[in-house]
C-alpha cells in the first residue's frame, strides 16, 4: 500500500492496539492485550509501573486530556494469555493525568485537574476520587510544571517552565519539599 507523505495528508491512526511480546519468540506469537474497539480513534500509551505490578494505560481523543486505566500484572502466577482487564481510574476527558511513580497502591501523578499550571498529587488506586488526593507539589501561580520524574526512589526531578526557561528542581517524593 502506497501512502503519500508530503505533509498534505490528513489521515489519522486508528484502531491502536497493545500486544504482549515474549523475548526470543516470533512476532506471530504476540498476544493482543489492549484495544478500544468501541473507540477506534483513541490514541493510547501503555507503561509498566516502577514496581512492575501494574500496567497503566492512557487513552486520549486529542492532544490534551486523557483517560487513565490500570491492570494488575502478576505474570509469575497468571501468565498473560489474552486481553487484560482494565480498571478505570479517571473515566472522563477532563484533565491530563501523567503517571510519575507508585508505592504499592499509592500512585503519584502530575495533573492539570483544577490546576492549569499542573501539580503533583498522590492517591490510592482503591479510591482515586479527587477529594482523597494529597497534594505533593502545589500548582505554581505562574510557572508551568512541565515534567516530573521519580529519581533515586525517594526524590522527584521537577522541571518548571519559568519565563521561557526550563528550571530543574529536586524535591522529596514524600511531601514535595524542595531539596535543590
Amino acid at each position: 500500500q502506497s501512502t503519500k507523505c508530503d505533509g498534505t495528508e490528513t489521515c489519522s491512526r486508528v484502531n491502536q492496539k497493545v500486544f504482549y511480546h515474549r523475548i526470543n519468540s516470533p512476532q506471530s506469537d504476540d498476544i493482543l492485550t489492549i484495544q478500544f474497539k468501541d473507540n477506534p480513534g483513541w490514541r493510547m500509551d501503555a507503561f509498566v509501573s516502577d514496581c512492575g505490578k501494574y500496567l497503566f494505560v492512557s487513552a486520549r481523543e486529542t492532544c490534551r486530556q486523557n483517560l487513565l486505566f490500570y491492570s494488575k500484572l502478576d505474570t509469575e502466577n497468571t501468565p498473560i494469555v489474552g486481553q487484560l482487564e482494565l480498571t478505570p481510574i479517571f473515566d472522563k476527558f477532563e484533565a491530563d493525568y501523567i503517571y510519575v511513580t507508585n508505592d504499592g497502591d499509592k500512585v503519584t501523578m502530575r495533573t492539570n485537574k483544577n490546576a492549569p499550571n499542573f501539580k503533583v498529587v498522590c492517591f490510592d488506586l482503591n479510591d482515586p476520587t479527587e477529594e482523597k488526593w494529597t497534594n505533593v507539589i502545589e500548582e505554581h501561580e505562574k510557572d508551568v510544571l512541565s515534567s516530573c520524574t521519580c529519581v533515586n526512589e525517594d526524590m522527584l526531578a521537577v522541571i518548571y517552565l519559568r519565563d521561557v526557561v526550563n528550571v530543574l528542581e529536586i524535591r522529596k517524593l514524600k511531601d514535595g519539599t524542595l531539596i535543590q
